[in-house]
């Protein structure tokens, strides 16, 4: 069902529901009242006062609920986000004092990780395609010689050894 919601555009899913709520609004009240016959009571207009203030309260309450809610996951994704890429930039910075060979094979893993997490998770998350499984896939790293490679998914993520640099 999340599928088939996602492929419709914004302004039609909009339409559709808005619509959809009006239009079923109107024959709602088309049918009740070939049914039935409007009340002469004037007490029967004060409950329906009480009742569709008591239904906007409710409704304002439910709202403000998810507007929050909504509100909260955006901060949170944005501060995963921020968290990630200031420890890319940490680790960036830590290598510096890297000898050339491997500062460089740890700046191309680095930038190749950056960009398959900016072209393809993001894009996938967007496009709400993201499967659980692929979470921890391998993504496209550089060889030795400099060469980018896709990573299979048979691959499995090698990080580059640890080593004791002394002076």
């Amino acid at each position: 069902m999340d599928a088939f919601l996602y492929a419709i555009p914004d302004w039609l899913l909009f339409i559709l529901i808005v619509g959809g709520s009006v239009g079923l609004a109107w024959a709602g009240t088309v049918l009740l009242r070939r049914r039935t016959t409007a009340p002469t009571d004037e007490k029967h207009n004060e409950v329906a006062g009480f009742i569709f203030a008591t239904v906007g309260v409710i409704y304002a309450v439910l709202l403000a609920f998810t507007v929050i809610i909504v509100l909260e996951q955006h901060l949170a994704a944005e501060s995963a986000v921020s968290q990630e890429a200031a420890a890319l930039i940490t680790v960036a910075h830590d290598t510096s004092s890297f000898p050339e060979p491997a500062r460089g094979q740890v700046h191309d893993q680095l930038r190749a990780y950056a960009q398959f997490v900016i072209n393809d998770e993001w894009r996938t998350i967007d496009e709400g395609t993201l499967e659980r499984e692929r979470v921890g896939a391998p993504y496209p790293r550089s060889t030795p010689c400099g060469a980018s490679t896709e990573a299979s998914p048979q691959a499995k993520w090698t990080p580059i050894p640890r080593t004791v640099w002394t002076t």
